[in-house]
This record gives structure tokens, sequence and C-alpha cells, in this order.
């Protein structure tokens, strides 16, 4: 259970009387609440969103230099370095990308990055069909973001590393594979580069929500601030949820499809699962949301703290591939543990902690209503 910090706990008092602003004068207690406010979403931005995309950043340019060395320098040992840094910057991408709004959500960056799921397949078709020879490859970065998204970001790159016939990468024998894949590898980290530096500017993005206001275009009030990062918790936690497990994990054993689960052909469904968890708790505890709950209702941040970390560590004890964990009845009882899990710690925040920062009746954080 992480308590708040030293810093953080300056503010606990003013926090504390936020529910009971009726004893305080109206100014006084405006100001206290905003100041809460403030400091949880310049914590949000400094503590969690700019290193986020920092650290991916960084790793997609290790993955641009890697696949580059195999390319000009193919073996056994080159790949297998590619395919590392592939991982790395997947892992560093799934930390951050529960963030959906900001730079992300313009020019289909996120979706240039990550597209899935992928559920009619349309996506890997495309992309047998370019590596199979039947399309022709891109031979400009302009060219390759030209064509279709799933063509650009993470699961078309991770095909060419890992899926059928990549090993000829390790020979020199599929050249247009690789330069293919090294178009990949400089398209992400564009959007990296995009994504770290618009946060990053001072007088960009980040100072808009730093500073809700009435006259700020993102974000006008306190309310908009908490609903937005609560949102980004519940949205996210949903998403691990529905659209990372569900997509493998079936009602029942005959409705499993191992072949569904993200990143698999990498072996990195449960790395990037655990990034997932451990960025929503990052937004969670780093940005310290629990200030703006009374003393008596601080007890459920502790507690979606918990069982966050509890999902994290149940998500690292799952080895193997999907398919490997669902054939153990074992294993695959964990899957529904952690699936049962996401679903408490959803309605933890959604409803206790929503409740708890005196949302009206019936507001939902997961419709965004």
């Amino acid at each position: 259970m992480k308590r708040p910090s030293p810093v953080l706990a300056a503010l606990l008092f003013a926090a504390s009387l936020v529910p009971a602003l009726s004893t305080l004068p109206a100014q006084a207690a405006k100001r206290s609440t905003n100041a809460v406010v403030s400091e949880i979403m310049t914590r949000a931005i400094e503590d969690f969103i700019q290193p986020g995309y920092q650290r991916f950043h960084v790793a997609s340019e290790k993955l641009e230099t890697d696949i580059e060395t195999l390319c000009d320098s193919p073996s056994d040992e080159t790949l297998a370095a590619a395919r590392d840094a592939f991982t790395q910057a997947a892992v560093s991408w799934s930390y951050v990308e529960i963030i959906r709004f900001g730079p992300v959500a313009g020019e289909n960056r996120y979706e240039r990055v990550l597209y899935y799921p992928d559920r009619r397949g349309v996506g890997l078709k495309q992309i047998q069909s370019l590596i199979g020879g039947f399309e022709p490859y891109p031979q400009a970065l302009g060219q390759l973001q030209g064509k279709s998204v799933a063509l650009q970001g993470l699961p078309a790159l991770e095909y060419a590393l890992f899926g059928t016939g990549a090993e000829a990468l390790a020979s020199g024998k599929d050249d247009g594979r690789c330069d293919y894949a090294g178009l990949v590898a400089a398209n992400i980290d564009a959007i990296a580069r995009e994504l770290d530096g618009a946060w990053a500017d001072p007088e960009g993005i980040s100072r808009l929500w730093m500073n809700p206001g009435s006259d700020n275009p993102v974000i006008r009030d306190n309310r908009e601030a908490l609903v937005e990062l609560l949102g980004v918790v519940v949205h996210g936690i949903e998403m691990v949820r529905d659209i990372r497990l569900r997509a493998f994990l079936g009602e029942t054993e005959g409705t499993d499809r191992p072949n569904a689960a993200i990143y698999r052909r990498a072996g990195n469904t449960f790395a990037s699962i655990a990034a997932n968890l451990q960025g929503i708790q990052a937004v969670f505890e780093n940005s310290g949301m629990t200030l703006v709950l009374s003393e008596q209702d601080r007890e459920i941040g502790y507690r979606i703290s918990d069982e966050l970390s509890g999902a994290i560590a149940l998500t690292r004890r799952l080895q193997g591939t999907a398919a490997e964990l669902l054939a153990s009845p074992e294993s695959r009882a964990r899957l529904e543990e952690l699936r049962d899990r996401l679903g408490r710690i959803k309605t933890l925040a959604n409803e206790d902690y929503g409740n708890a920062v005196g949302l009206t009746a019936g507001f939902s954080f997961a419709d965004g209503d």
C-alpha cells in the first residue's frame, strides 16, 4: 500500500477540507481546492506523462538504430538485438498508451503506433500481403505514412521481426522485409519524438493541463480536470480487462481465442499488460489522487492502490504465452482472477472514488458523461 509522499502530504490538510467547504469562507475554500487540483494535474504530467513519453522516445530511437544495424549486418545476434529492442519499445508504449488525450489523439498518432484490436484480421492481411510480395514495399517514410495505419506501427513491425519467415532477416535473404521494418521503426520513432516534444514544451499542452480555468480551451475547471484524470484510470482498467484480456480469454474454455492476444508472436502479451497496469497505478499514485478525498474516504484511494499492486503481481506470475496459459486449468483460473480483480478496481474508481469526490449521482467516468 503506497501512502502519499512527504511533499504530497503537505497538501492533505487542505484536501481534507474540500468536502466541508461550507465551513470556510468561499474564496479561501476555492483557493484550497484549486491548489490541490493544480498539484495533482502538475504531478500527473511531470511524474507520469512526460517521463513516460520520454522513455518511449528513447526506446523507439534504439529500436530504429538496432534494425538499421540488422539490415546492414544481418546475423543471429543483430536479429536478437532488434527483437529485444522491439520488446522494450512495446513495453514502454504499453506504460503510457492509456493516455488518449492531447497530441496522441491528433493525426491518428495512437492508431499509427498501435492498430489493435484487429478484430476482422484486416490489418494482418494487409501486412501479410505486403511481406508476401503481393503489394510493393514503401520506399520512403512519406510513402509508408500514406498507407493504412495497420502497416505503420508496432503490430506490423512485430510481424516483420517475429512472423512467418522472419528468420531470413538473420541471413540477409530478405532485404525488402528488413528495409520495411526499418521504415516502420522510423515512423514509430518520429511519432514518439512528436509526443515527447509536445508534452515537454512548457508553453504547450502541459501548461494547459496544469492550469484549469475558464479561459482554458482544454480544461475549464477543477471538475473537468478530475474527470479527465480519473477517466484515464477507469478507461485504462476497462481497456486492459475488455480489450487486452477478454480478447483471448473467453467466458468458457471453448470460447478462448489465444491467437487474438496482443504481441503474441513476440511473447510480450503479459509484459505489455503488466506495463499497462503499472501506468494506471502511476497515474493514480504519482499524481496524488487521494489528495481530493476527505480523511474518512482516503481509504478508498489506498484500496485502489492495493488492488492495482495485486493485479500487477498476479500478471507478473503469468509466465508463458496466452495459448500455454489457457491450456492449463490452473493458469486459466489465474487469468479469470485477474479479470475479476480488474472489475473490482473499476468499481472502486468509477463508483466509490467518483462518489467520494462529490460528482452527482448517476455520473459515470466510464461513460464519459
